[in-house]
């Protein structure tokens, strides 16, 4: 009886013992594995922002570029406008030199259709320049109403003559986002490589088990309960039928595409400047050659007139005056358009920045 008044109590005193405790395991990183996978998780991180940045780049380039275009396209119309009142005053003129009997039919026939036709001019620029209007509201958010009140007004082209800077840096190359993502993606394999060779060697783990100990549950949150068990472990995966090693080449083999991939995108980015910037060396001296031809056009009109009036020259010479000054004044137009979407295009290619070498500058 007594014994088994013992054994009752041998089991009451198991059931009164408790523990509360939670395991914790620690991989120590002995040959940076995890230091390899954070380094690559990292770049990843930065590759997001360069994405990022590189959006904002495209989308100012097109905010700009359809700018310029709105802008190209209000000057044509103006010179459309100041062509009508030119050829208005020359229908004027062509009348009386008709009614006096020196002019013919022919020659009223011809001013009128010369008129006619520039007319029909305005309403295909007031399309283009609309069009452009839209595309800016898109691209900036904002309403037709809000577009009509910032582009109010007839505004000149903007002047880019002379604002792409001398002696560029080639590292200025690294603004670009596709260069810069290629660069990023090299490190980012590169430690990815890193971890993969780690991964070939042991991992060791620090286990622990803090935690408190009690003869009895109403002891089990004093501060003499305290207990603390810990060990090491090893994990290694020895005969992995060569996956390891497997792994190790596929993360060199990427590593590889990613550096031809990277010396890819320098190539074209040298090739996209490289004829940017002869573009825009030719776009300056084209703007310089109209300017000059159309100083030159406007005289041979004025010329022209002069001796139509005086009964020197038929109406034909007048015509062809203006049609030659019309065309020297819209190239003019284009000439600076084109210049001023070359250095839109270069500060693209760029990365959207670039940096002036002061001592080349200066000279």
């Amino acid at each position: 009886m007594s014994a088994l008044t013992g054994g009752d109590a041998l089991i009451d005193n198991q059931y009164e013992f408790a523990t509360l405790s939670a395991n914790i395991t620690w991989e120590a990183d002995v040959f940076n594995r995890l230091g390899y996978q954070a380094e690559s998780a990292e770049i990843r991180a930065q590759q997001a922002e360069i994405v990022k940045q590189g959006m904002t780049t495209l989308i100012t380039a097109d905010v700009i570029h359809n700018y310029l275009q709105y802008r190209g396209a209000e000057q044509r119309k103006e010179l459309a406008k100041e062509t009508i009142q030119s050829q208005e005053q020359t229908l004027e003129l062509v009348k009386s030199v008709v009614k006096s009997g020196y002019g013919s039919e022919m020659d009223l026939a011809q001013a009128r259709a010369a008129l006619s036709m520039t007319k029909s001019i305005v309403p295909q620029l007031d399309i283009a320049m609309n069009v452009h209007k839209q595309r800016l509201a898109i691209l900036m958010g904002k309403t037709s109403a809000e577009m009509n009140l910032l582009l109010e007004g007839a505004q000149p082209m903007p002047n880019y003559r002379g604002v792409v800077p001398i002696g560029m840096p080639s590292e200025v190359l690294q603004n670009r986002p596709d260069i810069a993502l290629a660069e990023r993606e090299m490190a980012a394999i590169n430690a990815d490589v890193g971890a993969a060779v780690a991964n070939k060697y042991p991992k060791f783990y620090l286990t622990g088990s803090p935690g408190v100990l009690a003869g009895d549950f109403s002891d089990l949150f004093s501060s003499d309960s305290a207990a603390w068990v810990a060990g090491v472990g090893v994990s290694w995966t020895v005969f992995d039928g060569g996956r390891s090693d497997a792994l190790v080449e596929l993360q060199e083999s990427r590593f590889k595409t990613a550096v031809l991939s990277y010396e890819q995108s320098v190539n074209t980015a040298i090739t996209e400047v490289e004829t940017l910037l002869y573009a825009y060396g030719s776009s300056q001296e084209l703007e310089a050659l109209t300017h000059e031809t159309r100083e030159q056009a406007d005289s041979t009109l004025a010329k022209a007139e002069s001796l139509y009036k005086a009964g020197l020259v038929d109406y034909m010479t007048v015509l062809d005056a203006q049609r030659q000054q019309n065309l020297v004044k819209d190239r003019e137009i284009a000439a600076n358009l084109q210049s001023s979407q070359v250095v839109v295009g270069l500060h693209k290619a760029l990365g959207g920045n670039w940096e002036v070498n002061p001592e080349l500058a200066k000279n």
